[in-house]
């Protein structure tokens, strides 16, 4: 929404997404009927470009302005100024979802003698799940001091999504550390409260030189992350089912089972390859 602050200006923009198009706009009809106007105009002048992080916003742009389809520019996360070396090889990072209470508690009861010991309690969560008899403890952020460097000396990052195109994730791929994410369809339905996003301009042009992204005959809008019939089709579009060497798990106790028969020296170093070439297209 901002952008329209440069849309009189005389100058080149340059102008890139990770957020909804309607991301800050007002919720009046009014104002949203007018910034679609707008917002499109300054997308197709010669003196502008836009861009959007990952092929999830740009199938959500174009379902709801039409033309012009905005390209995609991968985030790189370079900021993080960190590589993976596992420091720590015995350690797995697992980043649960916010408010999540009972994620290690569920991981440490499942593993081979974890059901025995001691069970430590931070702020009345467990933050560590760990067993003599499995070869690798899970560990969250709060027991880190969430530092970029400290994360990538762990072996591997368990990731729980709660967004479908989470700037953790390119962090984390970018520092080329092996990713374990769930692969059931239920783990990618989401409460956000994208719904108050959930427009689409009236007036938008469409091209007939090639197909949507978004099905015609989709059920639901893109906008709809809590049904499954939505989002099985959402999902395709998200990185995290785009990106290679993404290791996915069933279910717990499937990941105890991968973890050990993952070979991460050849995970990792595809996802480096994948990094180097991505940045080259970039």
């Amino acid at each position: 929404y901002l952008c329209l602050l440069l849309d009189a200006v005389d100058l080149p923009v340059l102008g890139y997404f990770g957020h909804p198009a309607l991301f800050m706009v007002p919720e009046e009809e009014g104002v949203r009927e007018a910034f679609w106007s707008r917002f499109t105009a300054m997308a197709r002048a010669s003196s502008v470009e836009f861009a959007v992080s990952d092929p999830f916003l740009q199938m959500q742009y174009e379902y709801q302005v039409g033309a012009p389809r905005l390209p995609v520019i991968r985030t790189h996360a370079l900021y993080t100024g960190a590589t993976h070396f596992p420091a720590r090889p015995d350690d797995i990072l697992v980043l649960d979802r916010p408010h999540e209470a009972v994620l290690l508690c569920l991981m440490r009861r499942l593993m081979p003698g974890g059901d025995g010991g001691d069970w430590p309690l931070a702020e009345g969560r467990l933050r560590a799940a760990a067993s003599p008899d499995y070869p690798y403890r899970f560990v969250t952020r709060a027991l880190t001091d969430k530092q970029f460097s400290t994360f990538a000396q762990f072996r591997a990052v368990v990731l729980w999504a709660y967004d479908m195109d989470l700037i953790t994730f390119y962090e984390f791929y970018g520092m080329n550390m092996p990713i374990f994410m769930p692969s059931h369809l239920s783990k990618y339905l989401f409460q956000q409260d994208h719904g108050a996003y959930d427009h689409r301009w009236g007036r938008r042009k469409e091209t007939k030189l090639r197909e949507p992204l978004w099905p015609p005959d989709a059920p639901g809008t893109p906008f709809e992350e809590g049904s499954a019939e939505a989002a099985r089709h959402i999902v395709s579009f998200s990185d995290y089912f785009r990106f290679p060497e993404v290791q996915y798990f069933e279910s717990i106790p499937d990941l105890l089972r991968k973890l050990p028969r993952t070979n991460f020296f050849e995970v990792v170093q595809a996802m480096a390859r994948f990094n180097h070439d991505s940045m080259v297209e970039t």
